[in-house]
């Protein structure tokens, strides 16, 4: 399939709410399968290159060109919407990538799918360290918690207790793949970067004990991003979508 690549531009609308699009449904997917929507499309660190066809933005990724020092550059994530899965688009651009960074690897934890895309092409995925996935994995119950928090505060009622009703459970997802995209791209289309770090600094204060240890173990913007939700008082639309 032909398609063409561009890189996200902090100042175009629609750049913006393609990236939300499809950071949206990569959330509830990584959701629906157990995860915690590891990986951000955007973020002041990453690169972001939208993959369109006609005219549609059909998949995303993101690559940090530093992660640490001393590690190559890491894809972050990459996301294909359903509709165009199977055609080759994923191997494509981290193909097209990968011509232009050799040194390129994927970051761990890996999907099924991703890790079968690195052995097709033989890029070596990130190896965490044991005390690197403890905190991962501690991060991701923390998230996992959250949209029954959300649906408790927001006094909704649950046939289950401890977890979330039907609209919450895929809504905040939604909401929270939002309010992390709408907060990068704030903070970059003011030309200011460290803004978003001034608030990571500033909510990090006001956080509860569980969230700043969450926090501290290494998900700091996924941990943000969920207070953000939870502190947001208006309720989810009744379609689920924010």
């Amino acid at each position: 399939m032909e398609y063409r690549l561009r890189l996200a531009d902090w100042f175009s609308d629609k750049d913006k709410e393609d990236i939300i699009r499809l950071a949206e449904s990569y959330t509830i997917e990584s959701f629906e399968a157990g995860g915690s929507g590891d990986g951000y499309a955007v973020a002041p660190y990453l690169n972001t290159v939208l993959a369109t066809v006609r005219d549609r933005a059909v998949a995303v990724y993101s690559y940090d060109p530093a992660p640490r020092q001393d590690d190559p550059p890491a894809v972050e994530m990459i996301y294909v919407e359903p509709a165009h899965r199977r055609q080759g688009i994923a191997s494509s651009l981290v193909s097209e990538l990968l011509a232009r960074v050799p040194d390129i690897s994927l970051k761990s934890p890996l999907t099924p799918a991703c890790r079968a895309l690195a052995d097709s092409l033989g890029i070596p995925a990130t190896v965490l360290s044991p005390q690197e996935v403890r905190k991962m994995q501690e991060g991701t119950r923390f998230i996992r918690r959250s949209p029954a928090r959300y649906c408790a505060q927001q006094g909704h009622r649950r046939t289950v207790a401890f977890q979330a009703c039907e609209r919450c459970t895929s809504g905040f997802p939604r909401l929270m793949a939002r309010t992390q995209v709408e907060r990068v791209f704030d903070a970059m289309r003011a030309a200011d970067p460290d803004a978003l770090w001034r608030e990571i600094e500033e909510r990090y204060r006001a956080m509860s004990p569980d969230a700043q240890q969450a926090a501290r173990e290494g998900m700091v913007n996924a941990a943000l991003g969920i207070k953000a939700v939870l502190d947001h008082n208006d309720e989810l639309p009744k379609d689920g979508r924010s």
